[in-house]
């Protein structure tokens, strides 16, 4: 579901407006960088997030949350399968930040990175791959989600092996 259409300012000195999308029931909203600290209070405050995955290179406003609800995890949209080190960091804070969790995940523009973050944040909660698929698709403001291509099948396959290896 579209939450809102913004202007994202990352970086500086360009403009692209983007969708901010929510994935219920389990509160997770999915969008582009975030502008400012303005920019963060309004998703706190509006969309209900109270922590951020952030897994864009680019610097944003996501320095203003504060470092305990915060999983920078950079990576490159170049569809390299996710690290061990990378997936690892996102599972510590699903267990730091525990069930009243509801995480803003963003990339640059929310379509590619983000939802595969958001994949793993569900396989986490206890959903399979196929429940998990469904619910990003059934969101997904960009269309049917995993989109055709090695990126997401990269993605999604070492979030899928990770899991296995971790449970």
């Amino acid at each position: 579901m579209i939450l809102e259409v913004y202007r994202c300012v990352h970086p500086p000195g360009s403009e692209i407006e983007i969708p901010r999308w929510r994935i219920d029931p389990y509160a997770i909203v999915i969008g582009g960088n975030i502008n400012d600290a303005a920019d963060w209070e309004q998703l706190c405050v509006r969309h209900g997030v109270n922590c951020c995955i952030s897994a864009d290179q680019t610097p944003d406003g996501s320095s203003a949350v504060s470092p305990e609800r915060l999983c920078r995890v950079f990576v490159e949209d170049a569809g390299a399968p996710y690290s061990t080190e990378t997936l690892s960091c996102l599972r510590d804070s699903w267990h730091a930040w525990g069930a009243d969790a509801r995480p803003y995940i963003h990339c640059h523009m929310g379509r590619s990175r983000s939802p595969a973050f958001a994949y793993a944040w569900l396989r986490l909660c206890g959903l399979d791959r196929y429940q998990a698929v469904g619910l990003i698709s059934a969101n997904n403001p960009w269309g049917p989600y995993p989109y055709p291509g090695e990126f997401q099948s990269n993605y999604l396959g070492s979030i899928d092996a990770w899991l296995d290896g971790t449970r």
